[in-house]
C-alpha cells in the first residue's frame, strides 16, 4: 500500500524548514522507492555552480528517512526512525535539477517488519542514488534504524 505523498508531507516534511528553502519535495512512493526532486537553484549551489554538497547530503539523508517511515507505517507501525550511518560518494558534478531514488531491497524490507513485529525495533540498510538530468552524481549507502512507539515514549 503506497502512502499518500500530501498527508506524509503534512505529517512529517513541514516540520524540516530546510526542505523548503531547498524547495525539495518528495514526488512518488510505490511502497519500495522514495523520489525526491530538487531544483539546481541559489540554495542548492556551491561557489562553483554545481550541486551544494550540503543539499545533496541532505535531500538522500531524508529520502531514506522517508522509506524506512513509510515501510515501517504501509505495515501498521508508527515508529521514531534515525539514521545510524551513512557513507555518501560523489562521482560527478550536479549541473541541473536533481533528484534523489531511495530504496531498501525487498530482503531487508522483510527483516525489518519482522524485526519490528518481534522486538519493536528494527535496522534497515537503504541505498540512495542522486542523479542530475543527465547522470548519476552521487550516492548513499545508510543503515536507519527504528523504534515502535509505545504510549509516547521516546528513545531520543
Amino acid at each position: 500500500m503506497a502512502a499518500d505523498l500530501k498527508l506524509f508531507g503534512d505529517k512529517y516534511l513541514k516540520k524540516i524548514p530546510f526542505l523548503d528553502f531547498m524547495q525539495a519535495r518528495a514526488t512518488s512512493w510505490d511502497g519500495k522507492t522514495m523520489r525526491f526532486d530538487a531544483p539546481l537553484m541559489p540554495s542548492n549551489v556551491n561557489d562553483k555552480g554545481f550541486g551544494f554538497a550540503g543539499s545533496l547530503g541532505t535531500m538522500a539523508s531524508v529520502a531514506g528517512w522517508s522509506v524506512i517511515t513509510l515501510m515501517a507505517e504501509d505495515a501498521g507501525f508508527d515508529i521514531m526512525a534515525v539514521i545510524k550511518q551513512n557513507q555518501m560518494q560523489f562521482f560527478k558534478p550536479v549541473q541541473s535539477d536533481f533528484y534523489a531514488l531511495a530504496h531498501a531491497e525487498d530482503e531487508d524490507k522483510g527483516t525489518f517488519i519482522a524485526s519490528l513485529k518481534q522486538k519493536k525495533r528494527g535496522k534497515l540498510p537503504i541505498t540512495v542514488s542522486l542523479f542530475d538530468k543527465r547522470r548519476l552524481c552521487a550516492q548513499q549507502q545508510a543503515e536507519y534504524v527504528g523504534l515502535v512507539r509505545d504510549d509516547g515514549v521516546s528513545f531520543v
